[in-house]
């Protein structure tokens, strides 16, 4: 079992990470916003991020056996892919653009606007699942 958690933790942070590197301009804040062209499909371009980041903890929170582990797994993904990404985005970027406290405001805006939603719902969600599972036993 503990290997099973290990191996959905380490895919979510990875994808987590690499949507995060792909896809800058929805997560990370900017003046300026050059949209792909699937976001403009959506409502608003304001929920792309949170939908991504719900498809890459997937495996993080449904695969777990228990609520706490979901969310202590969740919390952890999204603590450490977003600090990875915005550090490699800012050692990559050619323009002198970096600064500590960016790079900080960068980190916590994701994790507002793009990582808090997802882990509250995927948490309900899998509290839900085990709810059932537990009264059906």
């Amino acid at each position: 079992m503990h290997n099973k958690n290990t191996i959905t933790f380490v895919l979510s942070a990875c994808l987590l990470t690499i949507s995060i590197i792909n896809w800058q301009e929805l997560y990370l804040f900017s003046k300026i916003i050059y949209l792909p062209e699937w976001v403009k499909l959506l409502p608003s371009h304001f929920i792309a991020s949170p939908i991504i980041t719900i498809l890459c903890l997937i495996p993080c929170a449904l695969m777990t056996g228990n609520t706490t582990l979901t969310i202590k797994n969740t919390l952890l993904v999204c603590l450490l892919s977003p600090f990875t990404a915005v550090f490699f985005i800012f050692l990559t970027r050619t323009d002198s653009s970096f600064s500590v406290m960016n790079f900080i405001y960068q980190y916590l805006y994701i994790l507002l606007m793009s990582c808090l939603i997802p882990i509250i719902v995927l948490a309900l969600i899998n509290y839900i699942f085990n709810y059932k599972m537990a009264k059906n036993v």
